[in-house]
């Protein structure tokens, strides 16, 4: 068995799908990637290092839900999303305001050939009044790429969404909070994440999305624990 360790990066994330050459990559700073290509033959693993659209980072971004709490307090650039759909890679990571000239935090995706590791396409999922964060990627059975994530701030509450990154496109909200969460111990508002989309089977056809909500404290103890979870199974309609 070989092995590879690094201490170069912060986090390394490893696309979803791949066959005999596993696809990882890490953020060399906030206009590279370093991706590393490794066949199952190999010893050690290639690394490239692909330039894509310069980003803002940083711990904690800015954002406000309608009763006033910040919600993305945790949220980071490190890639969260990554998956292969034919020879292209996708990446997918979290940004703050002002990136590409963005006004609020969103979702950022790096689309690159696998086969020459040089970058097809920048990808933004925004939305104008409010943020974007924590994409989670998967392929299915007919190469189409999967995403899940969470919209929140202006006029919403933290909301689920899940959709399709292959066109043609299409998004949907599937399961909205009712409130905005509470601050820790330490006064910070650390909410968010452990998003995740697989393939659903026996077809692969489909998607399998988990999520969850923040309802209101009526409904539980009102603490940040106070989420109700959500599974989404989730396709195109020739696909049901």
């Amino acid at each position: 068995m070989n092995r590879f360790v690094t201490f170069d990066h912060d986090s390394i994330r490893v696309a979803q799908n791949c066959g005999s050459t596993a696809f990882f990559a890490a953020h060399e700073n906030t206009s590279t990637l370093r991706v590393f290509s490794w066949g199952e033959t190999k010893k050690r693993p290639k690394s490239t290092l692909v330039g894509v659209s310069r980003w803002i980072g940083g711990d904690g971004y800015h954002s406000r839900t309608p009763d006033g709490r910040r919600w993305l307090d945790r949220a980071d650039p490190r890639i969260t999303g990554a998956t292969l759909a034919a020879s292209d890679l996708w990446f997918a990571w979290s940004v703050d305001t002002g990136s590409n000239q963005r006004p609020k935090p969103f979702i950022q995706i790096a689309r690159i050939d696998s086969t020459n590791l040089t970058l097809a396409e920048n990808i933004n999922i925004f939305d104008p009044d409010s943020a974007t964060c924590y994409p989670a990627l998967a392929t299915n059975a007919d190469n189409e790429v999967g995403i899940s994530y969470f919209i929140g701030g202006g006029t919403r509450y933290p909301t689920h969404v899940v959709g399709f990154l292959t066109a043609p496109r299409r998004e949907v909200d599937v399961a909205a909070s009712q409130r905005g969460p509470l601050p820790s111990n330490d006064g910070t508002y650390e909410w968010g994440d452990y998003l995740a989309v697989r393939p659903a089977f026996p077809n692969g056809k489909l998607f399998a999305a988990t999520g969850y909500v923040m309802m209101g404290a009526g409904s539980g103890d009102g603490s940040n624990s106070d989420c109700t979870p959500h599974f989404v199974i989730f396709g195109r309609k020739k696909n049901t």
